[in-house]
């Protein structure tokens, strides 16, 4: 997999193309639903913190998978996830296509034919995220925060149960109604004074301020709930949204 990569690396550096990042960060996560056929390479279209971004979720027999198709796997996710980026990043497609070409060449010579006899492929996709991004879906997105030094066991537990909620269909269904797709959520405790904010542009920036010295450590899972309602109320307030779904 490494020299996989390693093919597209040298290719893609020696191009002449040029971006807002220098590196490009591939992430792999396993795939939770047992039933996906394939792999879809999520590309992240928004300009770069330090680094390009790809991830994927892993199809459920990857572990199982021979050296020669893990590479031929990379392969096909560098490859998709590349023209994707290339779209977003207004590259030159030929010297894009020449560079891809290039680098499927020194693979194939390393492991030989992509569609030889026992070697899977798996189909890969790629899409754009982010609020640049045309296919992104409707998303609250919960980012985190922090630092949490100090703050009670028991207001960290109820805020992520309470935030792991807005994963569900019934708040995924209300978001969707939302004019603006895409919603980072973050919470910060070394803040002045209490607060929710919520910022609208391109996407959605929310945010609870909580002070530590404010958490009652009496009642940190009331206070826990009590931010995070304040938070969708300001969201359904700034979006226009309708009424949210019960927070249980």
């Amino acid at each position: 997999m490494t020299l996989t990569a390693e093919h597209y690396q040298q290719a893609v550096s020696q191009s002449g193309l040029t971006g807002p990042a220098s590196s490009i960060a591939v992430a792999l996560y396993p795939n939770s639903r047992p039933d996906a056929a394939g792999i879809t390479v999520l590309v992240h279209c928004d300009r770069p913190d330090g680094q390009e971004l790809l991830t994927a979720r892993m199809h459920r027999d990857w572990d199982s998978s021979s050296p020669a198709e893990a590479g031929w796997l990379v392969s096909d996710m560098l490859h998709a996830g590349l023209v994707r980026l290339g779209v977003a990043r207004g590259w030159n497609r030929t010297a894009l296509a020449n560079a891809l070409h290039q680098a499927k060449a020194a693979v194939e010579q390393d492991l030989g034919a992509g569609a030889g006899a026992g070697v899977r492929r798996w189909p890969v996709t790629a899409e754009g995220r982010g609020a640049s991004a045309p296919e992104q879906p409707h998303e609250l997105r919960v980012v985190g925060g922090g630092p949490t030094n100090g703050v009670p066991t028991a207001y960290l537990d109820e805020l992520s149960r309470l935030l792991d909620l807005l994963a569900d269909d019934s708040w995924a269904e209300w978001w969707s109604r939302s004019p603006v797709k895409l919603a980072n959520i973050f919470y910060w405790f070394d803040v002045a004074r209490p607060a929710v904010r919520v910022r609208v542009g391109a996407m959605v920036t929310a945010a609870i301020e909580r002070p530590v010295e404010t958490i009652d450590r009496t009642h940190p899972v009331g206070i826990a709930r009590a931010d995070v309602t304040a938070l969708i109320s300001r969201l359904t307030t700034r979006l226009n949204l309708p009424e949210p779904p019960d927070l249980t």
